[in-house]
């Protein structure tokens, strides 16, 4: 898997924020690992929620963020499955686009 740079990284936010069906309202993210306990984004709702059809389950690999290359770690991902439950957190439009620009590739 190839990281996308910083400047890949903002255009990708970019993009992903001007093409949202709903337009200019608040973003809601559905918050089912660390987001739960340690959201990297600063958020003015929280409310419970739901992913019907999915379960929660450490079943990805990763060295971003905790492990190595070489010996890298499990990170919680969703599997299909009957539900999971977790947390939506909602953040102004502006305010995610710029939690979201501070976490780029970690490199």
């Amino acid at each position: 898997m190839e990281l996308l740079s910083d400047a890949e990284h903002r255009r990708s936010v970019r993009q992903i924020l001007r093409e949202r069906p709903d337009g200019e309202g608040d973003v809601w993210v559905f918050a089912y690992g660390s987001l739960i306990w340690n959201p990297m984004i600063r958020f003015m709702e929280k409310r419970v929620a739901a992913a019907l059809g999915y379960h929660r389950c450490f079943c990805l690999w990763t060295h971003l963020y905790r492990g190595s290359p070489a010996a890298p770690g499990l990170v919680l991902g969703l599997v299909p499955a009957a539900a999971a439950a977790a947390s939506a957190i909602a953040s102004p439009r502006p305010r995610l686009a710029r939690s979201w620009n501070c976490c780029g590739s970690a490199r």
